[in-house]
């Protein structure tokens, strides 16, 4: 049903787009993305780059996974189609290979029962999850999030927000301005959504019995740092920040 949903909303836009408001040809497009909570079964469905992780017990776990021409099942479904990929864009022209709208590139055909069989189509992937103990919150986000935060980053950093305030919508306003304070170059959207009426809970460190040594021996102050601390020291030494 989701599936039929996103096609068809797709072809309205287009009916939509081929007068537009001034007679004119409308380019405009759009990826994406949305969640069902049905009887403790999350339904997400996404068509483009925009993506949904999930906080259990502080562990990002993947909702939907990018849609870009570069990956191999998208390359795949592009070229069976027809297309081609060029420099990581469809057919040279557009950056991710699932989006509603951009009729005007010519690349979209849907037969008489809504089957997709251009390059670029609104059919969005859908993945399922049941809820359970230790789902702490969901973080929504377009690109714009994704370029300047990987997933584990993003999730730790909302974590971060709710144990401070236990506010959703505070969460994701600081997280859009922590992605423009690292100059993210895409439009950033964020929606975080709570499992709980309460904070996340602080994590206890399970280390094994070699680690507990370590740490003796270096009088517990061992620390490793983070995927995201090491990617903006790396970015530093290189002078790419």
């Amino acid at each position: 049903a989701m599936r039929e949903c996103f096609v068809q909303a797709d072809i309205d836009f287009h009916k939509v787009q081929a007068t537009g408001d001034n007679g004119e040809e409308d380019f405009s497009g759009t990826t994406a993305l949305v969640v069902f909570l049905i009887n403790k079964v999350l339904y997400v469905a996404n068509a483009g780059d925009c993506r949904c992780v999930l906080s259990h017990r502080g562990r990002a776990v993947p909702l939907s996974f990018d849609q870009k021409p570069t990956t191999v099942e998208e390359a795949t479904r592009i070229k069976a189609a027809g297309g081609f990929i060029e420099d990581g864009y469809v057919n040279g022209a557009l950056g991710c290979s699932r989006a509603i709208g951009d009729w005007h590139l010519d690349m979209k055909e849907y037969d008489s029962n809504g089957q997709s069989n251009g390059p670029l189509t609104a059919e969005p992937e859908v993945l399922t999850r049941e809820v359970q103990d230790g789902d702490e919150f969901m973080v929504l986000g377009c690109d714009g999030l994704w370029d300047v935060f990987s997933s584990e980053s993003a999730v730790e950093f909302a974590r971060q927000q709710l144990r401070s305030s236990n506010d959703p919508e505070s969460c994701s306003t600081q997280l859009v301005n922590e992605a423009l304070n690292r100059h993210t170059a895409d439009n950033v959207s964020v929606i975080t959504v709570c499992f709980t009426s309460t904070p996340p809970p602080k994590r206890e460190l399970q280390l094994s019995a070699s680690d507990m040594e370590q740490r003796k021996a270096t009088g517990g102050m061992a620390r490793t740092i983070s995927t995201e601390g090491l990617a903006q020291l790396s970015r530093a030494l290189t002078g790419d920040l």
